[in-house]
């Protein structure tokens, strides 16, 4: 088929090292030259298939891949092993390191092809592009990447905790099971009863979620032949063999990445610790945005309830990706020149871009220190200063009734502003939202500081060290940073989360019941500004469901545990003297805003 002058070629073959057969999509100037290549490997259909039913598609499946033809490539879309078009078994990502080698080198040996590709992807697409660009292919030059994990560990369990329970349902039932099961080799009877088991699994309520053991009515999750391997990964213990394949992603091991990558994230997004880790401090000459937004804000989608009108997402990255291919691809240099910067963040609170040659920015380490002298039922006190004396304070974490998930790093769908209905209406959104719903809670400490004379801006990932005790043998801690505004809106920065039983490396490390341990805990990438006249606070808790699996207070393991093995938990957060529990934060110095060549919108 041509099309002014740009020929489109569906269902081209090609074939991985095992024989498999895949089939992309071309799209190529049709002026018998050889061009360089972009390719785009897809588990959600090569011809723009809504994403879970839900109407979302990327840029790339519909006036993408004719802009990229026109601008003098050839753009090659590819669904890959065992999805729509192509042939085997689709496996969760780690196939796709080899798959990407192979797909790679067969772009680079077309007719069509003058021997240099680079690799594009977004979301579930990112992280097939990551695992492409891991796989050392001698062909690929560059890629360009968007919201798109580096590894799977850090953002399924984070802290040890299973994360992202809704995801689960979504991705399995919208996306996997589907074309999964009419591949299935069985007869009509059995076929019957899975589609109906599919029915029911699409019906699933946030009520659901709270079942024991964890999806315990839902078996269709647990069918390996149509869940790609994604239960594993959301429910192997930290120490399993299992987490072995994660080893050979860019997320673990940077050193994979042997050509540049643009990339862009949002500290809200649920693969930003992977992205950065991934692509932070290289001499590759990486470039990096770190925008304000949760996972689909990028898309111009929306996201919590504080959108920013000089950060938007949508169809101009493709602008910044042409850019970057041309100077990689074509030597064609960006205009005007970048410089030496390779990231780019937005400065939430100030609300402005800036710039840093690495992340995080070079700052200070500032601690802020919890303290229960002259507390009260509803707070207490965070301090710059090391307290002079030693307090405690308490809650109780009873699983049977978890703190709901307010906000934050997330993939939620109802995060995008697409409702499903399985969902009830309580559940969070992502991104930033008001914490006062949920801190009247008595299983919420909250520690706050005076109101700020001065700024205090933070980028890069806070460290909560927190000496706690409990009565069980194994239970969660959560630290989420806060900015309390001058009319009382408390806004969520940043949060980590830790299972004790994990904390060591190990996933026997069970607690003495009242002993004090010290935790360490990693929170999420952060660039705000606490601006004066606002105060800054800090929660401990031990749940945000359904963001996190909630522990069960046992040894048992939560997800596989039942209502047999609920326990209430009393909790003991320490202070002060031999315990100080704090809160490390990377302190960067006002900073110029960024010039305005970055932004294609202007």
């Amino acid at each position: 088929m041509t099309l002014s002058n740009i020929i489109i070629e569906h269902d081209v073959e090609i074939v991985l090292r095992d024989g498999t057969r895949t089939y992309a999509d071309v799209y190529r100037p049709d002026d018998g030259e050889r061009h360089p290549v972009i390719l785009s490997r897809t588990i959600y259909g090569k011809t723009g298939q809504p994403l879970m039913g839900l109407g979302v598609t990327s840029d790339y499946y519909d006036a993408g891949p004719l802009a990229y033809a026109r601008s003098g490539y050839v753009f090659v879309i590819q669904d890959c092993r065992g999805c729509f078009s192509s042939e085997g078994d689709w496996e969760y990502f780690y196939q796709e390191r080899e798959d990407g080698y192979d797909s790679i080198e067969w772009a680079a040996k077309q007719d069509w092809s003058n021997g240099k590709v680079g690799v594009l992807g977004n979301s579930a697409l990112g992280m097939t592009a990551f695992q492409a660009v891991a796989s050392g292919a001698p062909s690929l030059v560059t890629a360009w990447i968007a919201v798109g994990g580096a590894d799977v560990e850090s953002w399924t369990k984070r802290g040890g905790v299973p994360s992202e329970l809704y995801f689960l349902p979504d991705f399995v039932a919208g996306v996997i099971a589907p074309h999964k099961l009419q591949r299935l080799d069985i007869d009509e009877a059995e076929r019957t009863e899975l589609a109906a088991k599919h029915a029911k699994f699409m019906s699933m309520t946030q009520r659901d979620l709270m079942t024991l053991p964890l999806f315990a009515d839902f078996e269709l999750l647990k069918d390996q032949r149509l869940d790609a391997g994604l239960w594993n990964a959301f429910t192997a213990e930290p120490t399993d063999p299992y987490w072995k394949k994660d080893e050979g992603t860019p997320g673990k091991d940077p050193s994979l990445i042997k050509v540049p990558v643009k990339a862009f994230t949002g500290v809200f997004d649920v693969f930003a610790g992977s992205m950065i880790r991934a692509l932070s401090n290289s001499d590759l000459g990486h470039e990096l945005i770190i925008g304000p937004w949760g996972h689909y804000g990028g898309y111009q989608l929306p996201y919590g309830v504080r959108q920013h009108q000089h950060a938007p997402g949508g169809k101009a990255w493709q602008a910044v990706a042409l850019a970057w291919f041309d100077r990689w691809l074509k030597g064609v240099p960006e205009q005007p020149a970048p410089g030496s910067s390779k990231v780019y963040y937005f400065m939430s609170g100030e609300n402005q871009w800036t710039t840093t040659p690495a992340w995080p920015p070079a700052g200070a380490t500032r601690e802020l220190f919890l303290s229960s002298e002259d507390s009260t039922q509803s707070g207490a006190a965070l301090t710059f200063d090391r307290p002079a004396g030693s307090g405690s304070r308490t809650y109780t974490y009873d699983p049977s009734d978890p703190v709901q998930t307010v906000g934050g790093v997330t993939i939620e769908l109802t995060g995008a502003g697409l409702s499903l209905a399985r969902y009830d209406d309580s559940m969070a959104n992502d991104g930033v939202h008001d914490q006062r719903r949920i801190e009247g809670r008595d299983d919420i400490l909250l520690y706050t500081s005076p109101v700020l004379e001065e700024a205090v801006r933070v980028a890069g990932s806070p460290k909560a060290n927190v000496w706690v005790s409990s009565s069980a043998e194994d239970t969660d801690f959560l630290v989420r940073l806060v900015d309390v505004e001058p009319d009382g809106f408390a806004a969520n920065v940043s949060e980590g989360i830790v299972r004790c039983r994990y904390r060591d490396g190990r996933n026997d490390s069970w607690l003495t019941p009242g002993e004090p341990v010290e935790l360490e805990i990693e929170m999420d990438p952060v660039a705000h500004t606490f601006l004066p006249g606002h105060q800054i606070r800090v929660h401990v808790t031990s749940s945000s469901f359904p963001k996190y699996s909630r522990n069960l207070n046992t040894r048992a393991v939560p997800e596989f545990g039942t209502a047999d093995d609920v326990a209430v938990a009393h909790q003991t957060v320490l202070d002060g003297g031999g315990t100080p529990s704090r809160i490390s934060v990377n302190v960067v110095p006002v900073s110029d805003p960024e010039s305005p060549y970055f932004w294609p919108y202007g």
